[in-house]
């Protein structure tokens, strides 16, 4: 099945906003348990740190 064909599905049950909302939230969480592991890995820092870069930039 591919992913176009799920798409109407998705539309009819769930608002753009909702899912919208939900894709940021995703991602927000992705990063900051990202950031804790690498902090735990890298003796309280993250690789952006690491580096010298800002996060995410």
């Amino acid at each position: 099945m591919s992913k176009d064909s799920l798409k109407p599905e998705v539309d009819q049950k769930f608002p753009v906003q909702d899912l919208q909302d939900a894709k940021v939230e995703i991602k927000y969480l992705a990063r900051t348990w990202l950031d804790d592991f690498e902090k735990q890995v890298f003796h309280g820092k993250t690789v952006e740190e690491l580096l010298g870069r800002g996060n995410y930039d």
